[in-house]
């Protein structure tokens, strides 16, 4: 009489959809969804749903799991077809941009290397260098790698949240249907349209490691790749550590002068603790307070300092962000190389070379500054009065987008001066404002241009 018996599907699911038995002597399970049916009298018919098990022991049917038997073979067959199917499910290919704040930048460089070491791809996930200095051109680079890449990752911070380029990324991700996954990196408010979707919390007390598994299971990626620990200081690491902590949380809540005032002291009465990323701390909190010249030289200290491979590629970002807001692009350029010999095929920092060069081989020799400047105040009045609000603003618009934020920043005071209640003045004032790393200024702007109904 011939064999019949029932294998199940790879894709089927129940809430019991398989009870193994054995052949004694080890054979392997003749069970599936549907029952078995055999001609051997030794076993009974599992309907739809129930389990199926051998009744007593059965040495007669031993050579059904013997190699060559057909069950042994379709067992074997349906075992490989199982195995490959999983192996192709855990290893997809994705391409990730990843959106966040400058000010975030340690955090989110760590990530950007640790998703481009999981898929073996240094051009895997992209990271912007430039951020707000790289102007109208960068951001059409950013729109180019957004469109390009399938997972959009979003850095949520206070920060992030109110930045005006990480809306917009956001925006269009959402737009053209990436698939987002928003990580929660420091606490703060988020928009309504991402408390929708799954969030992954990189909050203490979860580890950063604990947090970046969850980030690889929800890309569908393996999560055994070994994860390179977020270094932490300890007080049995480092004298002083107890102060740095506190300076550390202190700038997480940008608490500018009670950060500044802890780090003054540190570096002045024990230099030994002030590690590179003390100095770096104080030079992202320097260009908060407008302090471009010492901010630079924080951040010069801190690439002295450091040893560390990633923490490098952090301080790179930020010290290159900071002389492309001053147009020091031959500076730009020779950061983006030294950045280039740690991470060769990195696209952020490839980007970022491309755009120096264009800036250098297209620019022009520095004209002398025309008469008008030197005007006294007194013939400078009569011109203000004359010009209407919205030609203040448009004036404030050109001189935003060529880059000359302190010209476009007296541009919308003049517009506002006109017309205390323009609300299109207000935001551009804050853009401005926002490009001068003058950020509590530039959300006091954003606020009262929402209160007078902008809501660009």
């Amino acid at each position: 009489m011939p064999l019949h018996f029932a294998i199940p599907h790879p894709r089927l699911s129940h809430p019991d959809p398989f009870s193994v038995s054995r052949v004694p002597g080890g054979g392997r399970p003749l069970a599936g969804r549907a029952g078995v049916a055999l001609s051997c009298p030794h076993f009974f018919r599992g309907g739809e749903g129930k389990k199926t098990a051998f009744e007593k022991p059965c040495t007669e049917c031993h050579h059904l799991d013997e190699p060559g038997s057909v069950l042994y073979n379709v067992s074997i067959q349906y075992g490989a077809s199982q195995q490959e199917s999983e192996r192709a499910m855990t290893t997809p290919s994705h391409r990730i941009f990843v959106s966040h704040s400058h000010i975030d930048n340690d955090f989110g460089t760590k990530l950007a290397q640790d998703l481009r070491r999981v898929l073996g791809d240094e051009s895997a996930a992209w990271y912007d260098v430039l951020g707000l200095q790289g102007g109208e051109t960068w951001w059409d680079k950013i729109v180019e790698e957004l469109l390009a890449r399938d997972v959009f990752i979003v850095v949520l911070s206070p920060d992030s949240m109110n930045s005006p380029w990480v809306r917009r990324e956001i925006n269009m991700a959402l737009n053209e249907g990436k698939l987002i996954v928003p990580i929660l990196y420091r606490t703060c408010s988020i928009r309504a349209d991402l408390r929708i979707i799954q969030i992954i919390s990189f909050l203490a007390p979860k580890t950063y490691e604990a947090a970046f598994r969850e980030l690889l299971s929800a890309l569908g990626l393996s999560t055994q790749k070994e994860i390179e620990p977020k270094k932490l200081a300890t007080s049995s690491e480092t004298p002083g550590a107890g102060l740095v902590q506190q300076i550390e949380t202190a700038f997480a809540e940008q608490d500018w002068p009670d950060f500044m005032r802890k780090a003054d002291y540190l570096i002045k009465s024990m230099p030994a603790a002030a590690t590179a990323s003390v100095y770096r701390m104080q030079g992202i909190a320097l260009l908060e307070e407008g302090k471009v010249q010492a901010a630079q030289e924080a951040l010069e200290t801190a690439l002295v300092l450091v040893s560390d491979r990633g923490q490098r590629l952090t301080l790179l970002s930020d010290y290159t962000a900071l002389v492309a807001g001053q147009g020091l692009w031959d500076e730009v350029l020779q950061r983006a190389k030294e950045a280039l010999r740690l991470v060769p095929n990195d696209p952020g920092w490839l980007a970022t070379q491309q755009q120096a060069q264009s800036k250098l081989s297209g620019k022009a020799p520095v004209a002398p500054k025309p008469p008008e400047r030197e005007q006294t105040r007194s013939q400078q009045t009569s011109p203000t009065a004359q010009k209407t609000k919205e030609q203040w603003k448009e004036e404030g618009n050109t001189h935003y987008n060529a880059k000359q934020y302190e010209e476009a920043l007296a541009a919308y005071d003049q517009a506002i001066r006109l017309d205390p209640n323009y609300a299109l003045a207000y935001y551009g004032k804050g853009v401005a404002l926002e490009a001068l790393r003058r950020k509590s200024e530039a959300q006091q702007a954003y606020e009262k241009a929402r209160q007078l109904g902008y809501s660009g």
